[in-house]
């Protein structure tokens, strides 16, 4: 399975294509379909979202957002790991502290603090 098959739930990977497979109204069935501003949208949307840069970001976010998890709960990694029976109650109690108001989400805000991510933002805008 493709790496970005996530991203074809979200935006389908060609506007043109999918177009063409949706009904349409018209007996012309051989006429492209216009492409809107939101379709042109769509595909920025695929290109972003499918790129190796934007898939190497998730990459530190996630490494970042677990560190932070592990050290608010403390835990000390032995050779062998932890059992996941142990992990699950801890990350069930922290669950609440994921979900915060934005604002006042100290995950959001060590996402929002990473190089990585200004980096990334520069470069898209």
């Amino acid at each position: 399975m493709e790496i970005h098959h996530w991203v074809t739930y979200l935006v389908p990977e060609n506007v043109v294509s999918y177009k063409q497979l949706k009904p349409t109204s018209s007996n012309n069935s051989k006429a492209l379909p216009e492409i809107s501003k939101l379709d042109q949208l769509l595909v920025e949307a695929w290109e972003v979202l499918s790129s190796a840069d934007f898939m190497n970001l998730m990459e530190v976010l996630l490494r970042s957002v677990v560190d932070a998890l592990i050290e608010e709960m403390g835990l000390q990694f032995t050779r062998s790991g932890i059992p996941l029976a142990n992990l699950l109650p801890l990350l069930a109690q922290m669950s609440p502290l994921l979900l915060e108001e934005p604002s006042k989400n100290k995950y959001l805000s060590i996402i929002r603090s990473l190089s990585e991510v200004k980096l990334f933002y520069t470069l898209l805008y």
